[in-house]
């Protein structure tokens, strides 16, 4: 249960910190993408920075156990061409369409309905887990 606050009290910081820099903004989003504006790239960089500090400090400490897995490059390769489209053509990336529906930008609507379509595709609303869901998908798509 402890991992689930603190991940619930992470996210709600760094969604804090993404409204803050600016970074839900359509126009910074478009602005990154064709390099005019660096809010986006800086802030990612600072993020990158502080995880990559956390995650040491904590394996210093011994409170992680770090298991690396060997890079599947096709597959990397493939998730970062569809990652940049699907960025490039929407002008939000998955991180920031979700912060800036948040904020009642609607405008990252159909985002949302691609991302609930597949995760319904990866996991449909019938697994045991979610008994129940289906009427809330329903809704979602009305």
């Amino acid at each position: 249960m402890n991992q689930l606050v603190y991940g619930l009290v992470t996210g709600l910081l760094f969604g804090f910190f993404l409204q803050r820099g600016q970074v839900l903004r359509y126009d910074k989003q478009i602005g990154a993408l064709r390099l005019l504006d660096m809010t986006i790239i800086k802030f990612m960089l600072s993020a990158i920075f502080v995880g990559m500090v956390g995650i040491y400090i904590l394996y210093d400490l011994e409170l992680v156990k770090l298991s690396i897995k060997a890079t599947i490059l096709g597959a990397t390769i493939f998730g970062g061409l569809l990652f940049g489209l699907g960025w490039g053509l929407l002008g939000y990336c998955p991180g920031t369409a979700v912060g800036a529906m948040g904020e009642g930008r609607w405008d990252a609507q159909p985002i949302h309905r691609f991302l609930a379509a597949c995760a319904i595709a990866q996991e449909p609303p019938s697994a045991p887990w979610a008994r129940g869901a289906g009427t809330a998908c329903g809704a979602f798509w009305a």
